[in-house]
């Protein structure tokens, strides 16, 4: 008899490739973290059309298929920590997808279908060589962290303030040295990090947004 080990908030657990195929029909949960012989998953895994949540994080795989698409129900994925690459291009796909973690990895772009994603509500990226954002970014409205820290982005792109949803805008390790004015009317932001030493009109900034705390990551306690 397979076992899935436990049930977590009403979702069937699994922890290795060949229990959830076996199991296409009742896997929710697949937390395949910290396998350091993973450096692939197969077309297979769009099989599994109740998944809701994929954990790879701390393997060795470098992307995930394209035939992800398929999951439907995917809510959450997991990948920081990884040796990660790309990110699939197909992750439009997947309009239930709320949390998508890809710190920690090697990916130098973020896929423009990305923003068809309109549920996403937490969005991780720090610490990887992006440089740019899609077009339309902000279409992502319904989301309430963004991080960004620890890439190669260069400015403050106009898409960040259409994220009518945002409390935590992290910016921090990349070499953006001017946020437009227009941030002061983004009325969900709370909370941005960035390099405070970096940017010119930081005083301007404080001056004309006294409630939004800026935070330079260097100096955070």
């Amino acid at each position: 008899m397979i076992a899935f080990g436990q049930i977590q908030k009403g979702y069937e657990v699994c922890y290795n490739l060949e229990d959830a195929f076996a199991n296409k029909e009742v896997v929710h949960t697949l937390r395949l973290r910290n396998n350091k012989k993973l450096t692939s998953i197969p077309d297979e895994i769009k099989e599994l059309k109740n998944l809701k949540i994929l954990d790879v994080s701390g393997t060795n795989m470098t992307s995930l298929p394209e035939a992800i698409s398929e999951c439907k129900e995917l809510e959450e994925i997991t990948a920081n920590a990884s040796k990660f690459k790309t990110i699939p291009s197909s992750i439009g796909e997947l309009k239930k997808l709320r949390i998508l973690n890809f710190g920690y990895n090697q990916i130098e772009e973020i896929p423009a279908s990305l923003v068809k994603c309109v549920n996403l509500e937490r969005l991780m990226l720090g610490d990887n060589k992006i440089s740019k954002i899609p077009e339309s970014f902000n279409n992502l409205d319904k989301m309430r962290f963004c991080g960004l820290g620890g890439n190669n982005l260069t400015e403050f792109s106009n898409d960040f303030l259409g994220l009518e949803s945002v409390g935590n805008l992290w910016l921090h390790g990349n070499s953006i040295t001017s946020i437009p004015t227009e941030v002061c009317q983004m009325k969900s932001l709370t909370h941005l990090l960035i390099d405070t030493t970096e940017v010119e009109n930081l005083n301007e900034i404080k001056t004309l947004c006294p409630d939004l705390r800026i935070i330079d990551e260097n100096n955070r306690k």
